[in-house]
């Protein structure tokens, strides 16, 4: 059970982070994350703001790049393809949790420089859960973005680039698509 928890605030309590999250200890990275979380709280997680809201916050190339690094093998028409696919997973997901997680309590610890991105450390507690997160901030586009949610030690990036490569060993790029087609739509659908 606490392996599910841990999966479902690792993909997606970085909205309630930002959202609910106290100030101190703010960057320019992290400040400029919560700027932008901070419309979200005044938008009803079903409007259709809140995905051009999300589309802000989310570094989507960043995160593309990542999760590609394993598909090395992936044609140039079925790389655009997963982009597109990952772009409609992340913001479908986004969108589904942002509910469950605007009541969390987040303490913020330090933040660190690494490389071309910052890590902003919390403590988030939900629903009776407490768990270390790492917020991986990027700078994409001249904006700072997220990048990658790390919880107790587990990245989305990586979670999701294993998962991704599986599916791709097993069947091929049908099996993938089919598998990011599938994992969109269950969150759409609150699944």
């Amino acid at each position: 059970m606490r392996q599910h928890i841990r999966r479902f605030v690792c993909s997606l309590a970085f909205i309630c982070v930002f959202v609910c999250g106290d100030a101190a200890r703010g960057s320019e990275a992290s400040d400029a994350l919560r700027n932008k979380l901070a419309k979200a709280t005044t938008v009803k997680p079903d409007s259709v703001e809140l995905g051009s809201i999300i589309d802000s916050l989310v570094g989507y190339q960043s995160l593309a790049t990542k999760c590609l690094e394993d598909l090395s093998d992936l044609k140039s028409a079925e790389r655009e393809e997963f982009k597109r696919l990952l772009v409609d997973l992340a913001r479908a997901s986004l969108r589904r949790q942002l509910l469950h997680l605007r009541g969390a309590d987040v303490k913020w610890g330090v933040e660190m420089r690494d490389g071309a991105s910052s890590v902003a450390k919390s403590v988030v507690k939900v629903n009776g859960e407490t768990f270390d997160v790492d917020w991986v901030i990027v700078k994409e586009g001249g904006d700072w973005r997220l990048g990658d949610v790390v919880t107790e030690g587990a990245s989305m990036v990586k979670t999701w680039r294993r998962s991704f490569k599986s599916a791709y060993d097993k069947g091929g790029w049908p099996a993938l698509a089919k598998k990011l087609r599938s994992a969109a739509e269950k969150a759409v659908r609150g699944e």
